[in-house]
């Protein structure tokens, strides 16, 4: 045998082997740590991350809600059908080893729209005239409600509740209530109540579109005071807010403010859900009275008529004559409604109509034609009775009810020969716009000559010192600017008519006994199909504003426009300064240019291209670098008239004021902000619902939260930068960047910005002050050139505060 050595084992050599244990032993703990991992991720990263989810889904319904806010408020006020989408729920981001909860349900909801004891009530206000009959200083009640979103959140569990009522938009926790806007309900001396009507109900994790419906647009006004000097009209609507934040929201409308408010009081209402909120305004002031219902969901319901009124003047007509009586039929809420049968009598035996039954038209008027008897021995009266409740010629006729109206006609005798004199019309000829020659009879005006022509009637013999009327029987195509008068010592007197369209006129004249008629038939006039001009921001400088007209005849070269922005013009104390203004065309063709600048008057004249404006064709004149001043030192709406060379003159409202009219913008954000910062950034955002031109502005206003004179100071943006940020196209300008005030300008490339296109802006350098006095609710206004005003709000808030999201308290509806 060879000598090799034995070891034990060497017949088994891998038994002794425990490298394999080692690599088990390794799996088994990566395994373990995996899992760990997973289940820390699952325990705590997921419901983080689902928590950020919900946040910033929070924030996107606070900004939706709040456009629906303005769209329903536009809707009540212009009449146009809106539809506004909000996404009521969340879905949270998939994730490959983690499991998520079920998407998170949101709700939207009307509260109290069905209730009818759920109403705003206005009381002690009375009107004169036919209106007065129902405006006669009762208790007028219009049922409303809320619209409450509820999110149902698996981790953000503080989530307000977001409420809209009033006109105000808040955010409710247990903890209190914060506003999210302001409120529209008085201003200056307009109360303006848009009422809630119908049923909706929806909870789902998608959008849900809300179609807004105007019931009753506010496109009547009733100027209404107290019935005497020791009472006040009041306003009382029903409330989930509380007293304290009704006082902040009314603050700049008491009359220590220079408003006219002077008590606001929050009075619980026992076994009801909703608090009622009464405001009394001052007394021996006259107040513009403007009333809406908007339609949500289903089972939205359009008032019927309510009450009959006169709008004409009081018709003459001389014996077996013609005069034109128009009444109106509104509904509770003061406006037109139409479709409604009307019947007529007359009270005198010896007149008639030539029918006795109309049907209001969309304007909520209805026209009968009087006819006068045959003979009359002398002058006299006679009533037109129209009521949709009753037959007038029954006998039950009674003209005090809201629901009956009675015209008053005056009668004239068209005299003899044994009356001490006759009255004869002289003729118009040679005037500008009247044709040569009248007939004995009647006389054809050119309206686009002239809107306006001198009169002449004479006695015969010649009679000085005698009393002289005049009157029309249709005030729809031309009135008097004179209806009295005194025959001078050759025995004449004149008064002047002014035509408004196209049609024919009787134009009346009597004096002692006798009288005569004239017939005028009016056809050329000139005017506008449509007017309109853009509502701005107070404070901000370098805005710009557009004033749009269409003709309803064409406009040929060498005719012009003048449009007359004097009403609003005014530099010390500033209201809005055109003084460094320019004016250009941005559609339409042609050019424009101001031809009066100063401290009181503003006009700007328009030209139309060589061949001329046509009928039907729209032309905008843009007019740049307009300065605006503070709330407190305006006086609008203010009137642009706006007038054309071969024609007449309209004028069209704008504002000076955030929440004005249709923005054109949606998802308007402002970050919040916290005390105590010496340099933040805040960004701001918006998206246009239709295409930004090129080079269009849309202005952003700073000036509510800016204060930069130290102290207890709010925000201070005096120092600070702004860009546009996250790709969004164009540019921003700071036009005004001072202790008081900040705003800016976005200006979109030459190129424009595409209808949902979100444009993002950066302020860097953004200080907060560090006392309590910077804590607060304030708001950025947003002003599209081509269409009215935005607005949103941000906080600043304590940083040891928590919680985060939309602010908002009190307990649930």
């Amino acid at each position: 045998m060879t000598g090799r050595t034995h070891h034990r084992g060497d017949d088994h050599p891998f038994r002794a082997d425990r490298r394999g244990q080692a690599i088990q032993v390794g799996a088994v703990l990566l395994l373990a740590a995996i899992v760990i991992s997973l289940a820390t991720y699952q325990a705590f990263v997921v419901p983080q991350e689902n928590r950020e989810v919900e946040f910033d889904h929070s924030k996107q319904v606070a900004d939706q809600l709040s456009e629906l806010r303005s769209d329903l408020l536009a809707t009540g006020l212009d009449g146009s059908n809106r539809a506004t989408t909000v996404q009521l729920g969340v879905r949270y981001p998939s994730r490959l080893f983690a499991i998520n909860p079920g998407p998170a349900v949101g709700s939207l909801r009307t509260v109290g729209t069905t209730d009818d004891a759920i109403n705003v009530s206005v009381l002690n206000a009375t009107t004169g005239g036919e209106t007065g009959d129902f405006w006669n200083g009762t208790t007028h009640n219009l049922t409303t409600g809320a619209l409450v979103y509820d999110p149902d959140y698996s981790r953000y569990r503080t989530a307000p509740r977001v409420i809209y009522e009033n006109s105000v938009l808040y955010a409710s926790r247990d903890q209190g209530n914060a506003t999210l806007s302001g409120q529209r309900l008085v201003r200056d001396d307009r109360i303006t109540l848009v009422t809630l009507n119908g049923s909706l109900g929806a909870s789902r994790t998608g959008a849900l579109t809300v179609d807004l419906q105007p019931a009753s647009a506010a496109v009547r006004t009733v100027d209404v005071r107290a019935p005497d000097a020791d009472s006040n009209v009041t306003v009382t609507v029903p409330t989930l807010l509380s007293e304290d934040r009704w006082d902040d929201l009314l603050a700049a409308e008491r009359v220590g403010s220079g408003g006219h408010v002077t008590e606001v009081a929050v009075e619980a209402v026992p076994n009801r859900r909703f608090d009622r909120l009464r405001v009394e305004l001052a007394k021996g002031q006259g107040y513009d009275l403007r009333l809406a219902r908007v339609g949500v969901g289903s089972g939205v319901e359009n008032p019927g008529p309510a009450y009959l009124t006169n709008v004409s003047a009081t018709p003459t007509a001389f014996e077996g004559e013609t005069a034109r009586v128009v009444v109106e039929v509104r509904d509770r809420f003061d406006n037109p409604v139409s479709g409604v049968t009307l019947r007529a009598a007359t009270d005198r035996g010896d007149s008639a109509l030539q029918s006795s039954t109309a049907t209001s038209d969309a304007d909520g008027r209805a026209a009968f034609t009087y006819e006068a008897p045959d003979s009359l021995g002398s002058d006299g009266t006679d009533s037109v009775d129209v009521s949709f409740a009753v037959d007038p010629a029954s006998g039950t006729f009674d003209a005090t009810t809201p629901r009956n109206v009675s015209v008053p006609v005056t009668l004239r005798s068209a005299g003899g020969e044994d009356v001490p004199y006759q009255v004869e019309w002289q003729d118009p000829s040679g005037q500008p716009g009247v044709d040569q020659p009248c007939s004995a009879d009647q006389c054809l005006i050119d309206g686009t000559e002239s809107e306006t022509v001198t009169l002449t009637m004479a006695t015969d013999p010649t009679v000085g010192g005698a009393d002289v009327r005049y009157a029309v029987n249709d005030t729809t195509v031309g009135t008097v600017q004179r209806a009295t008068g005194e025959t001078d010592a050759n025995g004449r007197n004149q008064t002047v008519l002014e035509v408004d369209r196209n049609g024919g006129l009787r134009v009346y004249t009597w004096s002692g006994a006798a009288g005569d008629a004239l017939q005028l038939n009016v056809t050329g006039f000139n005017g506008f199909s449509s007017v309109d001009a853009t509502s701005i921001l107070p404070y901000g400088n370098e805005q710009v504003q557009l004033i749009a007209f269409t003709p309803n005849a064409d406009l040929p070269s060498g005719e012009s426009v003048t449009v007359d922005l004097s009403a609003a013009q005014r530099s010390s104390p500033r209201q809005v300064e055109y003084g460094s203004a320019g004016a250009s065309v941005s559609q339409g063709g042609g050019s424009a240019g101001f031809n009066a600048q100063n401290s009181d008057s503003a006009t700007v004249v328009y030209t139309p291209p060589s061949g001329g404006l046509a009928q039907g064709q729209t032309a905008v004149v843009r007019i740049t670098s307009i300065r605006a001043g503070t709330p407190s030192n305006q006086n609008g709406p203010y009137t642009v008239s706006i007038s054309r060379s071969d024609g007449n003159s309209v004028g069209t409202p704008f504002d000076v004021a955030v929440d004005t009219g249709t923005s054109e913008l949606r998802s308007l954000s402002a970050s919040d902000l916290t005390q105590g910062e010496s340099s933040t950034t805040q960004t701001i955002s918006f998206t246009p619902d239709t295409d930004l031109n090129g080079d269009e502005v849309v202005t952003i206003d700073l000036s509510d939260p800016q204060d930069g004179t130290g102290g207890n100071q709010q925000v201070d943006y005096t120092n600070g930068g702004a860009s546009v940020a996250g790709g969004s196209p164009g540019s921003v300008n700071l036009n005004q960047q001072n202790a008081n005030n900040v705003t800016l300008n976005y200006v979109t490339p030459d190129s424009g910005v595409s209808a949902g296109t979100t444009i993002t802006v950066e302020f860097t350098g953004v200080q907060t002050g560090s006392g309590s006095g910077a804590r607060g609710t304030y708001t950025v206004g947003f002003s599209r050139e081509d269409a009215d005003t935005r607005s949103t709000t941000f906080e600043v808030t304590n940083p040891g505060g928590g919680g985060g999201g939309p602010p908002g308290g009190g307990g649930p509806p």
